[in-house]
């Protein structure tokens, strides 16, 4: 099952609570809606005050390597990922998500990876 998986950074004048409510009551329906050909999409938020070591958590200075969320985008086939490429490269379409994603997110710091689940 085909999967792409984002890493992703809120704008720095947004607190967590600001960025999640954002994201869950705006971009998240805009992408669903966009997107038909999508099987499933989760959002895991991570807290930007901590990381995670073993058994220790740390405190972490925020810096470059701080995401805030990871996304997560399944897809029956390589057919619907390959739908949802075509679709997303369209203008207008990359236009209406570039434009929300300027409300809460660095589109030019996102990452992602293109992974096969089995």
């Amino acid at each position: 099952m085909p999967k792409l998986i984002s890493l992703i950074k809120k704008r720095p004048h947004l607190t967590d609570e600001e960025f999640q409510s954002y994201y869950e009551a705006n971009h998240a329906p805009l992408i669903k809606s966009l997107f038909p050909m999508l099987s499933d999409y989760k959002r895991t938020f991570l807290p930007s005050s901590q990381m995670l070591f073993g058994e220790l958590t740390l405190q972490s200075a925020i810096d470059e390597s701080t995401y805030d969320v990871i996304t997560e985008l399944w897809f029956k086939n390589d057919a619907d990922l390959e739908a949802f490429m075509t679709h997303a490269s369209k203008a207008e379409i990359l236009e209406a998500i570039r434009k929300d994603e300027a409300n809460f997110m660095l589109s030019e710091s996102t990452v992602t990876y293109e992974v096969a689940e089995s």
